[in-house]
């Protein structure tokens, strides 16, 4: 996603800004995103404490889900020898 910053915006920290086109996730969630870079302004990454001036563009990239894997790995001991079943 991209905007660009406008004069009322202007002077706001990167993180705040965020926020409010992103109103279904924290700050802190937000923070994170761009320590990760994927928050950039004019093509840079930047801190999350970055003060926006008027007319700067941010691009916010997708983050790239996770695979999680389908197997648990337990902790196995050495095969058993069954010697009575009933």
């Amino acid at each position: 996603m991209k905007w660009t910053v406008g004069a009322e915006d202007a002077k706001k920290r990167l993180d705040h800004f965020l926020v409010q086109k992103f109103p279904g996730e924290s700050r802190s969630s937000i923070q994170k995103k761009i320590k990760q870079g994927l928050a950039k302004i004019r093509g840079q990454a930047v801190s999350v404490h970055h003060f926006l001036r008027e007319g700067d563009e941010i691009e916010v990239a997708e983050e790239k889900k996770k695979a999680k894997a389908s197997s648990k790995k337990t902790k196995q001991g050495p095969p058993l020898d069954i010697i009575f079943e009933d």
